[in-house]
């Protein structure tokens, strides 16, 4: 790397969390190490893996100069992310999944150039794809308008995909983190509605491209259930978020999606099931967004009736 180009004060933190994936791991680590800005520090969570993958990744660590933590316990995803969020030092927070590389040597330069010329961005959502042959992920593609044409670099949006984003670090003196009872799924709109909510936007950078590879070796989950923790989640991330008319509409129009799409009744006992056991902490923690953050998100076709 051309050390002209490189930065060890670049005040860019570099969050990855990882479970039993050093193979993955090795490849994101490399990827990192040939940005042409070079991050200040790379933390690493190891969300508790197998011993033989805790010394394969300590071993990366060391190689790549990464600050390792590994967890006693899986602290789930939000969980996990929250606990590197916490220790990055830098005025900007990259995350990248495990399994994901850049697809460019400058993501991170450009990333941090956003954020620096716009200073009410407080999120950037990454450009998501398949693979290197630049497939489109619909999935990860955060407008419900999944064939929404993007003719400028930034494009304002409602949430972020969590295989590959930036924050403002001064976010989260706002937000306070993800709310870390979402073992898996939804936690980043739960995100996105209260950093919308506190005044910061959100935007899609169709040219910071990340390739999100998606492997499923560490955390196999039968559809069905993944179906019925997906609805619970989303069930969630309303009651914590909306008003009551909005939270009765969402309610009534994801649970009959769910129950179309997975022709049972299943999906829906097992996501009230999974419920209960959140509705104090939903109760507790309920702060219903604004009426001006109603209209911004209804403005971009945010996540709000539906």
């Amino acid at each position: 790397m051309d050390q002209a180009i490189q930065s060890s004060t670049s005040s860019v933190s570099i969050v990855i969390l990882t479970m039993n994936r050093s193979s993955h791991m090795r490849i994101v680590l490399e990827n990192i190490s040939l940005q042409s800005l070079a991050p200040e520090e790379i933390i690493i969570i190891d969300n508790h893996s197998k011993e033989i993958e805790q010394r394969k990744n300590q071993e990366l660590a060391d190689k790549y100069k990464a600050d390792y933590y590994l967890m006693n316990e899986n602290l789930g995803v939000s969980g996990g992310r929250n606990f590197g969020l916490k220790k990055a030092k830098g005025d900007i927070i990259i995350e990248i999944d495990d399994d994901a590389e850049f697809e460019s040597i400058h993501a991170i330069r450009n990333a941090r150039q956003i954020l620096k010329k716009h200073k009410n961005i407080g999120i950037i959502a990454f450009s998501i794809l398949k693979n290197k042959n630049m497939d489109f992920r619909r999935e990860e593609f955060p407008f419900f308008n999944k064939m929404k044409k993007l003719n400028n670099p930034l494009t304002e949006c409602a949430w972020f995909i969590g295989a590959g984003h930036a924050f403002r670090k001064e976010i989260f003196d706002k937000v306070n983190y993800y709310n870390d009872f979402y073992p898996y799924g939804q936690e980043e709109i739960d995100l996105s509605i209260r950093v919308k909510d506190s005044g910061y936007d959100i935007f899609y950078a169709k040219d910071i491209k990340v390739f999100h590879n998606k492997t499923d070796d560490a955390r196999y989950i039968p559809p069905i259930d993944v179906a019925g923790l997906n609805l619970k989640n989303r069930i969630k991330v309303a009651m914590l978020n909306l008003n009551f008319l909005s939270v009765l509409s969402y309610i009534f129009i994801r649970s009959t999606q769910f129950i179309l799409k997975y022709k049972t009744f299943q999906v829906l006992k097992i996501a009230y099931n999974l419920m209960k056991d959140d509705l104090i902490y939903i109760k507790n923690n309920r702060k219903v967004i604004s009426l001006k953050t109603y209209w911004k998100l209804a403005k971009i076709n945010g996540p709000i009736l539906f």
